[in-house]
């Protein structure tokens, strides 16, 4: 597996002033004497940092795991984490894995918030019609509670952005955690790199994103879908001499006040959130990028002259809707939107540090950039947005599943790759997971959105044809390869700091020239 994370000198050096190292590296330069086991390491960072929703999988962990042994014996059970992880990260396998989660969380999360030993717990449309989870949002959520109308204003802006920004620098001066004693030097995260944005701006683009979550849950008034009157209400933002209740009457007055509004959907290679980095001798920190190598299904040839045959492997992405807006008012905000791992399909401000080798332009890919070029095609994006997330949070909810259906109802380029189809009638996108029954019943919650919101009626009706026509990437069928295989290279940058870019790419390739030498 450690291949897969070898660094491209190259790429790295275009960065300056970032130090990296790759997880191989690191893991040569480890002397430690203290015994463990691979099982008891694991659990024991999954409860330290938080993963515990990933502890279902330790069921899968091999019994070699659980033994007793040092360091220097690792590569006695290198070749069970290279099965083991091998095996997990391919389409088939991951979609077993979500339904395995779905089945553990199920009824976790009821159609409203509940308290549960002190602690409550947000449904999707909770978290639509709050704006953003109280729990991590530095009390944005209580600024915004019982304000049915909000005044986005110079001086409104000043006031909270102030006030949240304070409230985050104690929590980004935290000390650093170190993974676990027998990885001596290894942190979660990457210390060291630059934030994205300062406090304001990244607290100003939190404002933006939860004003946006809101006006969209005010699609649903009106309909049965869900009982957004009673639990919500409409929601309105007095902004520019106006009053707005849409997501896309907001943009239209921040456009007309002069803004500039910047709207992408894209594709990176993800590490899923998770970063690393090494405490180097100087004291300074060196990054060490994280990938997912993804087997795909996709056949290719592994032998010239005779008749054997293996599946292409690439890099697992990440898609998102990316809108950047600057201007008078709002002077720097980036969101993001997607079904993503918070608990709903919704936005969510883009901030953390700049991790160069996935937000750098050079290393993220940006599919139809026509789609969105005018204001009036911004406009129709907005709407299908506003009806994506409606149906979305509301399928999540009737069926009880945890982080807001993340996995049952596909991941994040399920989302994108739906706005995507339903603007430009094609998808370049993968992979995609959405399939079987969560995507019936997003069609029929689609047919009740259109039939219930006149107002969004046509967008629904282009948005259930485009998830009927979606293709699921968990099993392709083999006239399908090709297509699926131009998908894939289409998700993957140009250029990448880890070296198996080029043959994950020479795979793909291989895959349709197979492919098209039989359909």
């Amino acid at each position: 597996m450690l291949r897969y994370f070898a660094l491209d000198p190259d790429v790295c050096s275009a960065y300056d002033g970032v130090q990296f190292e790759s997880l191989g590296e690191y893991m040569d330069s480890l002397e430690s004497e203290n015994p463990f086991s691979i099982e008891a390491v694991l659990i024991s960072i999954m409860d330290r940092f938080g993963l515990a929703i990933a502890l279902p999988l330790a069921l899968f962990v091999p019994q070699k795991w659980k033994q007793t042994i040092h360091l220097k014996d690792v590569e006695q059970v290198l070749p069970y984490p290279e099965m083991l992880l091998g095996s997990l990260l391919s389409m088939k396998s991951l979609a077993c894995i979500c339904e395995v989660v779905k089945q553990f969380g199920h009824g976790s999360f009821t159609s409203k918030s509940v308290e549960d030993g002190g602690q409550t717990r947000y449904s999707a449309m909770d978290l639509l019609m709050i704006g953003s989870n109280p729990k991590s949002d530095f009390g944005l959520s209580g600024m915004l509670k019982g304000r049915n109308v909000f005044h986005l204003s110079q001086r409104m802006l000043n006031r909270m952005t102030s006030t949240l920004a304070g409230d985050k620098y104690p929590v980004d001066a935290k000390d650093p955690k170190e993974i676990h004693s027998v990885f001596e030097g290894l942190y979660f995260g990457n210390q060291g790199l630059a934030p994205l944005f300062s406090p304001k701006e990244e607290m100003t683009s939190a404002i933006v994103s939860s004003l946006c979550n809101k006006l969209v849950a005010n699609a649903l008034i009106g309909t049965s879908m869900a009982p957004v009157e009673s639990r919500h209400g409409l929601f309105r933002v007095r902004v520019g001499g106006k009053t707005v209740k849409s997501l896309e009457g907001l943009f239209a007055v921040l456009e007309k006040m002069g803004h500039e509004v910047t709207f992408s959907m894209r594709t990176n290679v993800t590490s899923m959130g998770v970063g690393l980095s090494a405490l180097c001798e100087d004291g300074m920190f060196s990054q060490i990028p994280l990938a997912y190598p993804l087997k795909t299904g996709l056949t290719i040839r592994k032998s010239e002259t005779r008749p054997v045959y293996d599946e292409a492997v690439t890099l697992m992405t990440h898609g998102a809707v990316f809108i950047r807006i600057q201007g008078p008012l709002i002077q720097n905000a980036e969101i993001e939107w997607c079904l993503n791992v918070t608990g709903l399909t919704g936005f969510q401000p883009v901030g953390g540090v700049h991790r160069p080798w996935q937000t750098d332009p050079r290393a993220f890919v940006v599919h139809a950039p026509e789609a969105c070029g005018s204001a009036d095609d911004r406009q129709k994006a907005l709407r299908r947005i506003t009806c994506i997330s409606a149906v979305s949070n509301c399928i999540a909810d009737e069926n009880h599943v945890v982080v807001g259906g993340y996995g049952f109802m596909g991941v994040c380029l399920d989302s994108v790759a739906l706005l995507q189809h339903s603007l430009t009638g094609t998808c370049s996108m993968y992979p995609l997971f959405l399939d079987g029954a969560a995507k019936m019943y997003l069609v029929q919650g689609y047919r009740i959105f259109e039939k219930e919101n006149a107002v969004y009626r046509e967008d629904a009706i282009a948005l259930r044809e485009s998830l009927i026509e979606l293709p699921s990437d968990i099993i392709v069928p083999p006239d399908k390869i090709s297509s699926t295989a131009t998908r894939a290279l289409h998700s993957l940058p140009e250029k990448s700091v880890f070296q198996c870019l080029e043959s994950c790419k020479a795979q793909l390739r291989d895959a349709i020239a197979l492919s098209e030498g039989y359909y």
